[in-house]
Parts: C-alpha cells; structure tokens; sequence
C-alpha cells in the first residue's frame, strides 16, 4: 500500500479498535509517562481528528493512497536515473518511549499491534513503521523494484518519524531528521554522489 494509510482511520475505526487491552496498554503507557491515566486516549482520539483534517485538504489528499500525485510519482520515480537514498525510520514500539527500567517491565503490546494496524494499512503485525508512516511507503516499495541500482535504501530501526509521538516527546537524537546515523548516511551518500 502506498501513501498515508493511516488517513484513514477515523473516529468509528479507533472506537471500534479500542479493545479493553489497548485501553490498559495505553492507560498504562500514559501513568508511566507521568501524564493522567486518560491523556494518551484523549490524544489519540485527537491525533485521529487532526489527520482527518489534514487529509481533506491539498498537500495531504495527495498522500492519501490511489491519489493522482502519487500515481505521477510512481509513474516518474520509477525511470528516474538520478541517485536517489530513502531513510526509513523504523521505531514502531511504544516501549522506546519509556526509561529502559519501566520498559522492561511492560510489553504494550496490544497498544504496539493496534497502532501498527493503523499507520501500516493492513493486518500485518510486526509491519515496520515510525508512528505516522509505513517503511514500504518511506522505501517506496511499492513504486520502485528492490534491484533498481540508483535507489538505496537504508532503515533506521531505532529512529522516529518526528520528535512526538501523540504529545510524548521522543528520546534525543530519536527523530528520524535529527538522527546522528541518518545525518551521518545523508552525508556519505552525498560525498559519494559529487566525487
């Protein structure tokens, strides 16, 4: 699946997902974090609102799957000849935003598989993300062949898609545009690109 797939949930899909043990999970995940028991469910029914929003309006209806833009992108990208690196975060467990010591001590499990159902489309469990985006969509798997020689791709497991995930602030250098291996990899690429 291309694009945004998580566009598509809205508040009757987050209802009808919000199982008794993802509402523990979350509960749990938000007292941990120090916010109220409730916050992290307000701010996800929130985040659910906000990105229907974003979607209904230009710029975000064309990462919205099946869109006429990215049917051009695929279209274009696909016979680009230019070398192209895809940096895909891939930190898809709530887990990573709590002290190792509290991390060791719960799973988040139904919270991790429901949110990985949301942002990836499908019922793959375990599908890499970073919390908003798939890394089929950030790696264009669905547009450009694993062998295409100008395109490199590079998953960064342990990096986020922004420096928030709901209203929790990710751990320092953990967002994908601040992390010191995706700066260090921009870098490299570029130096062997202009040699």
């Amino acid at each position: 699946m291309g694009g945004a797939a998580g566009a598509r949930v809205d508040a009757a899909m987050l209802a009808q997902n919000l199982t008794a043990s993802v509402l523990k999970d979350l509960r749990t995940l938000s007292f941990n974090l120090g916010y109220a028991k409730n916050e992290l469910e307000k701010q996800l029914m929130l985040n659910v609102q906000s990105n229907q929003v974003v979607c209904s309006r230009p710029g975000g209806k064309d990462l919205m799957p099946g869109s006429a833009f990215l049917a051009e992108v695929r279209k274009s990208l696909h016979k680009e000849k230019v070398p192209i690196l895809a940096i895909g975060a891939g930190q898809n467990n709530f887990r990573a935003l709590l002290t190792k010591k509290k991390a060791r001590r719960f799973k988040l499990k139904a919270l991790n598989d429901i949110y990985t159902f949301f942002v990836v489309g499908e019922k793959r469990i375990n599908g890499r993300h970073d919390m908003q985006v798939s890394v089929d969509s950030q790696h264009a798997l669905h547009i450009v062949p694993k062998k295409k020689k100008n395109f490199t791709r590079l998953l960064i497991k342990d990096a986020f898609h922004s420096s928030y995930v709901l209203t929790v602030p990710v751990p320092k250098d953990k967002a994908i545009l601040c992390h010191p291996t995706a700066l260090g990899a921009v870098v490299n690429f570029a130096k062997t690109i202009f040699k």
